[in-house]
């Protein structure tokens, strides 16, 4: 059973930002940018696939209108899926026309979450983010650089089942963070 209350929600947020941050690149100075790590799991490629193109479409659209350099000093991007098989692909493209429209700012894109261009700890991976999310929090690039260097809070933002909230909420609340930080969830019923 596939539950759309996570994506849908946080990519909304996502694009809330992307907006914001866009509108940043032209008024002011990256220090106004708010700066994300936006972790996303699903249990099968097939779930992934659902949702994956809005994501490449909101991104496509950033880079089209800003630049890959300027998304990738904000914005991190780790995507745990937990079954796959060899026949699985990304091989998807964007929603709507944005492929025809921004062909450059796709393959740029696409270069960036498919692993061929990564330099920021941005990756799609085989696993689960519950067993390890603070693990994984704790040591990621975004953590260190974006947070920890520039004496930050965090902000942690949640959407999708009531379990996997609940141990995501412990595993952090049992773990020593270097920063401030605040927990938002939205959940799905059981």
């Amino acid at each position: 059973l596939f539950r759309s209350v996570g994506y849908p929600s946080m990519g909304a947020l996502l694009r809330q930002i992307l907006e914001e941050n866009v509108l940043a690149d032209v008024v002011a100075t990256a220090t106004s940018k708010r700066h994300v790590c936006f972790m996303w799991t699903c249990s099968k490629v097939d779930q992934l696939l659902l949702c994956f193109p809005s994501l490449l479409a909101d991104l496509t659209r950033y880079v089209h209108r800003s630049s890959l350099a300027n998304l990738q000093e904000w914005l991190t991007v780790k995507i745990f899926v937990g079954n796959f098989g060899p026949d699985d692909v990304l091989a998807v493209e964007p929603d709507g026309d944005v492929g025809e429209q921004m062909p450059r700012a796709l393959g740029e894109v696409k270069k960036w979450l498919l692993g061929e261009a990564v330099k920021d700890g941005t990756y799609i991976t085989r696993g689960s983010l519950g067993a390890s999310f603070s693990d994984i929090l704790r040591r990621s690039l975004f953590m260190r650089e974006r947070v920890v260097n520039e004496d930050r809070s965090l902000g942690i933002c949640f959407c999708g089942p009531l379990g996997l909230c609940t141990w995501l909420k412990n595993d952090i609340e049992c773990t020593s963070l270097p920063c401030a930080y605040e927990f938002a969830c939205e959940v799905a019923g059981s």
